[in-house]
């Protein structure tokens, strides 16, 4: 919690905040209920994997729509898509992405691979996101060579490009 209030908590207002609505929280169950054949959101808490499923489900999805509109293309229909298909890495305009999100309160933490670029995503509630910048592979050299296949925490967002 200290490395968030010191790094990130001053940044909040420089990030893109992406407030939803229950819409978009809809569409996502609505997929994965379509999923697992049941008929409504009753049954699928019912089943505590279903629970979970939904929201680590959540999370991606919304990551990817969000991540869409940064780069202004269509990364996930939030209508139409499988749910186990979900993917946090993509290539795109020829190099590899990765997208990175952590909970309010916390710093990401992740391995840092080379040549790959990040997309830094900040999960404040179920309806607040932050878009935080994109961490080129230019800028994760230093760690990779300092921190090979070692989990870090990422606290210099600075070195985000917006």
């Amino acid at each position: 919690m200290k490395d968030f209030i010191e790094h990130i908590n001053p940044r909040l207002k420089e990030f893109d905040k992406y407030e939803l609505s229950r819409s978009h929280e809809y569409k996502v169950r609505d997929q994965v209920i379509k999923h697992f054949k049941l008929n409504d959101i009753n049954q699928l808490r019912d089943k505590f994997e279903g629970v979970a499923f939904l929201e680590k489900t959540y999370r991606k999805a919304i990551a990817l729509w969000i991540t869409s509109k940064v780069f202004e293309t269509e990364l996930i229909k939030l209508d139409d898509f499988e749910p186990q298909s979900l993917k946090l890495n993509f290539f795109l305009k020829k190099k590899n992405w990765e997208i990175i999100i952590f909970d309010y309160g916390n710093v990401p933490r992740f391995k840092i691979k080379v040549e790959t670029n990040y997309v830094i995503i900040l999960k404040r509630d179920l309806y607040c996101f932050y878009y935080c910048g994109l961490l080129l592979a230019e800028n994760c050299k230093i760690y990779y060579e300092n921190y090979y296949n070692t989990e870090l925490n990422f606290i210099n967002f600075n070195l985000l490009k917006r």
